[in-house]
């Protein structure tokens, strides 16, 4: 929203009516080379009767010349010109090209006054002593150029006179300096903000300065503009010759961040030069605080590294009049890169860096970069308004500082100023410059607990369904939903779909699992979730047991009493074949004893053995040594299990 209130002072200038008088409007003194015999004098009749100049006379400073007839007269007509000529000038071989209705005259000898010079003045005497009109002057004519009379109808005042745009001049015709009967002008020179640098709520005031240096009264309006687009116009009201009037113009606020370049047009009805109606001017609006992000800095370097901060943009934006300080807030202007969202600035003490630094960031080399104390200081990051955009104050106590490593961000958009938010860069990695950080969280990141993968029952029983849990950790920042596929030596046995989990939440999902047969099942399981941006941290695993059902294998035969050359051994029957990989014998006390991985076919038997004097007896016996459940002379038992 733009408003407009005008405040303005006409400057008046008095304005002199000359009437039945012949003026001075030309003069010729300074030709280049020799200036005889071709200074002159014009005269302008702006009366609308005839007038006769028969005994007038010219007098410079030092001395008189009569004017005298010519050729053609010495009478003037009404709007018309007369010149006076040195007494010499040749009408038929001189330089100037004059117009055949001009009444050329001369005076009595062969300079005008004693010569005329470039600090002289002039009187033109009527024949009856009187002064007809007069003008001095200091010199301001370039070699060559005559010097005229800007408005015939205003007094011969200095201001009133200007070097001709014309070389030679424009002797007997209209002045190469004549104003435009209608000519606004507005006076760039003049225009000022209030307020250059703007919080997005700000406002701030114009102000202009028109002339009006046409002949006429102008009328018309101030427009102000930006990128084409109108923010606002005024009214100038009307405005006289040479008068000059101040307006004042309300404008914003601006919503857009950066510099703003406004345009200001004079728009005046029937102007005919409309090359001194427009004019610039630039303020800049602060831009939203984090718009930048401080992302990374070293604090603590060795004499290899260098001292640097990265940042990360949020938009495209110019750093042109952006800084950058330590805690003793003594800005250092930043170089005028443009950035684009998402890029990355590295500011660095010493060009040592550039090898590391990732080349299609910015790199800025700062000869004054404001030095980061080992055990604590800050970093201010300044938009051009000076407003702060972001900020950094850390010390030794509880912040992630370490010696020849970096300090990262663990996101570019959290909160600088938290401890929490930061890590110190892996020793492996020492600094990223220009590059993602390597502890940086991802957008979308979900992450198996394999330490909380468990089932229940423990031991399920045969084809029986059994319950499967695991906590899944959103170690992102988006908050994702997904599902659990498990899978068992490769084929898919279900999936469990789960809601949406925040960012460092997480959540138990459980899920139905169909039963499987008897024996050892490892499980695969694997969290799918759209957009995963670390896929590495998805998959868990398991192991499920399946209990046999009592009868699987048979105890055949046992000794439980050897003599000295004998050992104690048991026989077991497999009516279908198996593979004993993690299955148990104990004797009654139930201390379990790991047997050996055998597959065993069907019809077939097993013999296991305390010692290896059973090969006497059993070629194929397994021994168990150490593993062997003793059995009592007495009375024992013993059991087979998984």
């Amino acid at each position: 929203m733009f408003s407009v209130f005008l405040r303005y002072t006409i400057l008046l200038f008095s304005i002199v009516f000359l009437n039945g008088q012949v003026i001075i409007t030309e003069v010729m003194y300074n030709l280049e080379g020799s200036d005889s015999p071709n200074e002159f004098i014009e005269l302008y009749n702006p009366t609308t009767d005839t007038v006769d100049i028969s005994g007038w006379r010219i007098r410079d400073k030092y001395s008189t010349d009569t004017i005298e007839d010519s050729s053609n007269g010495q009478k003037i007509p009404p709007k018309g010109y007369g010149l006076i000529m040195e007494g010499d000038y040749s009408l038929n071989d001189g330089f100037y090209t004059i117009p055949a209705n001009t009444i050329i005259m001369k005076v009595d000898d062969k300079s005008i006054g004693n010569g005329l010079s470039g600090s002289d003045s002039l009187y033109l005497i009527n024949v009856s002593g009187d002064i007809s009109d007069s003008l001095g002057w200091t010199d301001r004519a370039l070699p060559g150029y005559s010097l005229e009379r800007i408005r015939y109808h205003l007094s011969n005042t200095d201001s009133n006179w200007k070097s001709s745009r014309d070389s030679l001049g424009t002797p007997g015709t209209v002045n190469s300096v004549i104003p435009f009967n209608i000519d606004g002008h507005l006076l760039t020179e003049f225009s000022q903000l209030s307020k250059i640098h703007l919080s997005k709520s700000d406002m701030t005031t114009l102000s202009v300065r028109l002339m009006n240096e046409g002949i006429s009264t102008i009328t018309g309006e101030i427009i102000v503009s930006k990128s084409g687009n109108t923010l606002t116009s005024a009214d100038i009201g009307s405005i006289a010759e040479l008068d000059t009037a101040n307006f004042n113009i309300d404008l914003g606020p601006f919503s857009q961040s950066g510099y703003h370049t406004l345009s200001i047009e004079l728009v005046i009805t029937g102007d005919q030069d409309t090359a001194n109606n427009k004019g610039e001017i630039e303020l800049a609006v602060q831009y939203d605080w984090n718009t930048v992000h401080i992302n990374e800095f070293m604090a603590r370097p060795n004499n290899d590294q260098s001292e640097f901060v990265e940042l990360v943009a949020d938009t495209n934006l110019s750093l042109r009049g952006w800084s950058i300080s330590d805690n003793s807030r003594g800005t250092r202007p930043l170089s005028e890169v443009t950035i684009s969202p998402g890029s990355y600035i590295v500011i660095a003490t010493d060009s040592n860096i550039t090898p590391i630094t990732n080349p299609e960031s910015d790199l800025i080399v700062l000869s004054s970069f404001p030095a980061l104390n080992n055990s604590g200081d800050a970093i201010f990051i300044y938009d051009m308004t000076g407003a702060i955009i972001d900020s950094v104050v850390y010390n030794n106590d509880n912040w992630p500082i370490a010696a020849e490593v970096s300090t990262e961000k663990q996101r570019p958009e959290f909160v600088s100023n938290n401890p929490t938010h930061w890590t110190v860069t892996p020793d492996s990695v020492v600094m990223t410059p220009g590059y993602p950080n390597a502890t940086m969280w991802h957008n979308i990141d979900g992450t198996l607990i394999q330490n909380s993968v468990s089932h229940q029952p423990v031991y399920p029983k045969p084809n029986v369904p059994f319950q499967l849990t695991v906590n899944v950790t959103n170690s992102g920042v988006q908050s994702f939903s997904g599902s659990l596929s498990i899978f068992n030596n490769g084929g898919k046995l279900t999936s469990q779909s789960f809601t949406s989990i925040h960012s460092r939440d997480t959540t138990s999902v459980h899920i139905d699992v169909p039963g499987r047969p008897s024996g050892i099942h490892p499980l695969d399981i694997q969290l799918v979730i759209d957009g995963d941006e670390n896929t590495i941290n998805n998959l868990a695993h398991d192991t499920v047991k399946v209990s046999y059902a009592f009868g699987t294998i048979l105890l055949n035969e046992f000794l439980s009493q050897p003599n000295t050359d004998q050992t104690e051994f048991i026989e077991i029957y497999f009516p279908s074949a198996l593979n004993i990989s993690g299955w148990a014998i104990s004797d009654q006390s139930k201390s379990l004893k790991q047997l050996p991985d055998f597959q065993v076919g069907q019809n077939h038997y097993l013999v296991l053995a305390q010692d290896s004097i059973i090969y006497k007896h059993h070629e194929d016996a397994a021994i168990l040594d150490n593993r062997w459940p003793s059995l009592n002379n007495t009375s024992d038992g013993f059991i087979s299990m998984i």
